[in-house]
């Protein structure tokens, strides 16, 4: 868990680099690979295949990419409001 929470609370511009990732954690060892097979495992055969592991990866490729299109657009929504805001103040 503590390696999801440290991912979900790092920024997107922040370096992590491997000597992070083993001081937080340690060496990668065979619970820690139980748990990410766990995981992942869509069909519960207790291996993780090709497609599992592609279709995780995408997963994670989509969450990085949508994020910043959905605060893009946050943003272009306040915009909105706020010329909203300034036209109404101006006419009335």
């Amino acid at each position: 868990m503590r390696f999801f929470a440290f991912f979900s609370s790092s920024k997107l511009n922040d370096q992590i680099d491997k000597k992070n990732i083993l001081e937080l954690f340690g060496p990668p060892n065979i619970a820690l690979c139980d748990r990410i097979i766990k995981i992942h495992d869509d069909d519960g055969d207790g291996r993780l295949q090709f497609e599992e592991l592609r279709d995780w990866l995408v997963a994670g490729t989509l969450v990085l990419l949508l994020v910043p299109v959905l605060l893009l657009l946050l943003l272009l929504l306040l915009l909105l409001l706020l010329l909203l805001l300034l036209s109404l103040s101006y006419f009335c």
